[in-house]
């Protein structure tokens, strides 16, 4: 399976962004109150997940289409038992929405899962003004993308990294969280971050809303 769409409980980016979303994904999760947005939009989505114990009942096009997956467990947070799901599917990509946005606990919470998500699935955070994702050790390439606001966190050592064509490179420094490299700017038509270990947080704000 190429795509996984989780669609949580946070704040929604643009309509067209979900349903484009959605369209291109092969399976969609439903964590819990994410339903709630899924049904705002019209998506009936292949799986819902969580303690659900804010619904009583559910629409028919949900109990007839949706495999609804209850899961009591207090210990983990609708999104880890999402993701947990999703793995066993063996996507190649798990792509967030509505991942941040309205309790700061909630926002806090998910960015220390993509921090510590060890899989080699790719796992991507939407919000309203960009994506999150992490890198691990090796060489990202960003072609095409001059004038594109990049920020880059690391929450453990990060070393020999490496940054060339952004507006503040650096070269085979070490980094020791927390690291904050906030609005940093690709500045050449090729890019690169290039690391040997440790971990990092890359937020790139969509291209049309830069500021």
């Amino acid at each position: 399976m190429k795509k996984i769409v989780i669609i949580a409980n946070g704040e929604v980016p643009d309509g067209r962004f979900l349903k484009n979303l959605v369209k291109s994904a092969n399976y969609v999760i439903a964590a819990d109150g994410g339903l709630d947005i899924c049904l705002a939009n019209n998506i009936i989505p292949d799986c819902l997940i969580g303690d659900l114990d804010s619904f009583n009942s559910f629409p028919i096009s949900i109990s007839k289409s949706t495999n609804i997956l209850r899961i009591p467990d207090q210990n983990t947070t609708d999104i880890q038992k999402a993701l947990a799901h999703a793995a066993t599917l063996n996507p190649q990509t798990i792509e967030i929405c509505a991942s941040f946005g309205k309790r700061t606990d909630h926002s806090l919470g998910n960015i220390i899962i993509l921090n510590s998500y060890a899989s080699d699935t790719k796992l991507i955070m939407h919000d309203n003004y960009g994506t999150f994702t992490s890198l691990k050790p090796g060489t990202t390439r960003f072609k095409n993308k001059k004038g594109q606001t990049v920020s880059l966190f690391s929450l453990v050592d990060v070393s020999n990294i490496h940054l060339s064509g952004f507006e503040f490179p650096l070269d085979r420094n070490n980094l020791v969280p927390p690291f904050l490299g906030v609005s940093n700017k690709i500045c050449e038509d090729e890019a690169e971050i290039k690391f040997d270990k440790g971990k990092l947080l890359i937020y790139e704000l969509n291209k049309d809303r830069n500021t």
